[in-house]
């Protein structure tokens, strides 16, 4: 009876295993492939913009053609598929070719791509110098142009890890446009009316504190490299110098930075004869004196501050005139400090910088920006001989502004704020 039992028992569980596996769903196989094409297209990348899309879009712009070319047509088909799933993004590859160049720098993601080799890097840097420059441009297109430089500047920077990455030489190019822009900036800036220049004002801090930025950024580049980008070193401290030479744009960096520690530490990276050639040059030495002497007053201050007064009213955070023109001459005597230690040299030879003969050249050049090259040849002009007369008199020159702050200190202490102090005493 047990047996029997047993038996049937074994028998029951048997038959409800099998009924339970019969209520089981049955098991089903998938193919990623067919996962993906269900998900028509999810998948996929978005064209990429291209160098070469940009640089036709601009000779379309300047042809006042919008026909698309065989290399935009080879584009188009790289990134398209014969299948109904990808219609989408082809027709964004299409759209592309019909956009202008500002809009595809702006959908731009990759600097690899915008950057293939030398050539095509230079003519996307060329695109953005010419957007930024173009007078006939609106100021809400400039700005979009400005954009673009600080977006491809970051992404640079993200690259390179802050150690002189794969994107060096494009964070320079980027750097140097912005140099040109400030400069015709401050050239529009003597030509304009103040309504004019009053739409662009903001436009001119953002590219003055952008730059500032670029700076400390590349000056950590080349710190921990220690190599490479000797010329690029020389022509970017000669577009610096052509900066400070302008009133505007001088009075501008010096609200933000009064003691100019970015011009003496880029100062440092040359050697004293490479920078007295670029100070005689530019004549930066003869500037920044004349701005001591008149302990930083001049017209463009006058100006700058009556527009600023006039599109932020009289509000606490207002600078006022005496403010401006005391950083004005902060900054030219911390400058005046840096030429007189660094430039290790006689006073007849270091004499010929601070000559009103000086010679002066345009960091701008009818296609741009002036080439390395043209920056050697301009370093290779002879310096002027002065006699021991100018020298005497360049001599006092140099030391009345620090002597005066000394007797102002004496006779009046609180007139001398602990910057001055500094640079005349350290």
């Amino acid at each position: 009876n047990r047996s029997e039992d047993d038996g049937s028992n074994k028998k029951s569980r048997e038959e409800s295993t099998a009924a339970a596996n019969n209520n089981k769903p049955a098991t089903t196989s998938f193919s990623l492939f067919d996962l993906m094409d269900s998900q028509k297209g999810a998948f996929m990348l978005p064209p990429r913009i291209m160098a070469q899309q940009v640089i036709d879009a601009d000779q379309r712009h300047d042809n006042n053609i919008m026909t698309t070319n065989n290399s935009n047509d080879d584009t188009v088909q790289n990134y398209s598929s014969s299948s109904d799933n990808t219609a989408d993004f082809t027709q964004q590859a299409t759209n592309n070719n019909n956009k202008s160049a500002l809009e595809l720098l702006e959908q731009a993601e990759d600097m690899e791509d915008l950057s293939p080799d030398v050539d095509s890097w230079e003519q996307i840097l060329s695109i953005l110098h010419r957007g930024l420059i173009n007078k006939t441009n609106v100021e809400e297109e400039r700005r979009r142009y400005f954009n673009v430089h600080m977006l491809m500047f970051d992404k640079c920077q993200k690259t390179n890890g802050g150690g002189g990455g794969m994107f060096r030489s494009q964070t320079w190019g980027l750097t140097f446009n912005i140099v040109g822009f400030i400069l015709s900036l401050s050239n529009e800036f003597d030509k304009k009316e103040d309504e004019q220049i009053m739409t662009d004002l903001d436009l001119y801090w953002d590219s003055c504190h952008h730059l500032v930025l670029s700076l400390s950024h590349l000056a950590m580049e080349y710190v921990t490299s220690s190599v490479g980008h000797e010329k690029e070193m020389e022509r970017m401290i000669l577009g610096l110098c052509s900066i400070l030479c302008t009133d505007v744009s001088s009075c501008v960096l010096a609200m933000m930075e009064p003691m100019a520690g970015w011009f003496e530490v880029w100062a440092r990276f040359v050697g004293p004869s490479t920078l007295m050639s670029i100070l005689r040059v530019s004549g930066l030495g003869e500037v920044v004196l004349r701005r001591c002497e008149s302990r930083g007053r001049n017209e463009s201050s006058k100006r700058l501050h009556e527009m600023i007064r006039q599109r932020d009213g009289s509000s606490s955070v207002t600078p006022t005139l005496e403010d401006l023109e005391e950083s004005n001459f902060l900054q030219s005597l911390s400058i005046l400090r840096v030429i007189t230690s660094r430039c290790d040299a006689t006073l007849g030879s270091m004499g010929s910088i601070f000559c009103c003969n000086a010679t002066s050249s345009s960091f701008l050049s009818a296609d741009g920006i002036v080439s390395s090259d043209e920056v050697q040849a301009m370093l290779g002009t002879k310096e002027q001989c002065l006699s021991i007369a100018e020298q005497e008199e360049i001599r006092s020159r140099l030391l009345k502004p620090f002597r005066d702050v000394l007797l102002l200190r004496e006779s009046t202490p609180a007139l001398v704020d602990a910057d001055l102090e500094e640079l005349c005493t350290q």
